[in-house]
């Protein structure tokens, strides 16, 4: 699942309400997000029950940020050698994600405006 949540502080308790329209979250192995807002300093705040919370956050500007949400029984690691970002050109994160029936490498990649 992916949304542009276009900032945490404004649109969290929204994303949080959409989410609980589906009746077993927990199928769900992953939640993209991109716009996030977040800072190296926040992003702790927006937890949500059952998932790991998963950022790059951007290190100039107010804007911007990729994250994603994995579904806590499943094992990852974040693959640094493709989670590029470029000031002004992209922003990425990449996970290499395990469990025991699973194994995938889940990305995104967001053009810079």
């Amino acid at each position: 699942m992916h949304f542009n949540i276009r900032g945490f502080l404004n649109q969290f308790k929204e994303l949080k309400e959409i989410l609980s329209l589906f009746h077993d979250i927990k199928t769900m192995h992953c939640i993209m997000l991109c716009e996030t807002f977040l800072t190296d300093s926040n992003y702790v705040f927006y937890t949500i029950p059952g998932y790991k919370l998963v950022c790059s956050n951007r290190q100039t500007g107010s804007r911007g940020g990729v994250a994603m949400y994995i579904r806590d029984d499943l094992n990852y690691i974040i693959c640094d050698d493709i989670s590029v970002n470029i000031n002004g050109k992209f922003e990425s994160i990449f996970v290499e994600a395990h469990s025991k029936t699973i194994y995938c490498v889940i990305g995104e990649i967001i053009p810079v405006k």
